[in-house]
């Protein structure tokens, strides 16, 4: 199916995304891919341990024990009342695990970020550029629209020099 309008930009920046990727992946050979894929491996399970030590401290930060073994939940947002810290500990891992993210979140990010410093290949935003006119563009667009316009003008060169060489067509 061919694209429709909205999506003609879609399909040139998935076709730009796929040479990228592809090129990156030609570059690097396969030891460097192996040592990245072992580097990303060894960054996941410390960030696994280092969740699942913060959840079981959050869950007792969490946990206020009440008399008869009764425990309640420790969050403002609900102060549920459990008839044993099993349920709580429940509780809180399936009613509010979202709030448990937000907080880990931010105890993986310096190893993401490390991870993410020592890459060699890590992907850089694009260098902004800007046109005459005001118009901003990345330095892979103006490489593409340079290629393009210069496919325009042979286009045009081409056509200029169609009656130029001889006789009407269809005469």
């Amino acid at each position: 199916p061919t694209p429709t309008t909205g999506q003609v930009g879609e399909v040139k920046w998935l076709s730009f995304m796929d040479k990228a990727v592809k090129q990156r992946l030609e570059k690097a050979g396969p030891e460097a891919l192996q040592e990245r894929e072992d580097r990303l491996e060894t960054a996941l399970e410390q960030a696994q341990a280092l969740q699942e030590t913060a959840f079981t401290e959050w869950i007792d930060k969490n946990t206020v024990v009440e008399e008869q073994g009764r425990a309640r939940c420790g969050l403002d947002i609900c102060r549920k009342l459990f008839k044993s810290e099993d349920f709580l500990k429940k509780h809180l891992r399936n009613k509010h695990a979202d709030v448990f993210q937000t907080e880990s979140a931010k105890l993986v990010e310096p190893l993401m970020l490390d991870l993410y410093k020592s890459d060699d290949q890590k992907p850089l935003p694009n260098i902004q550029v800007l046109e005459p006119g005001g118009v901003v563009h990345s330095v892979e667009d103006l490489g593409e629209l340079d290629r393009l316009t210069q496919d325009q003008h042979r286009e045009e060169e081409r056509r200029a020099s169609l009656p130029a060489q001889g006789g009407a067509v269809g005469a």
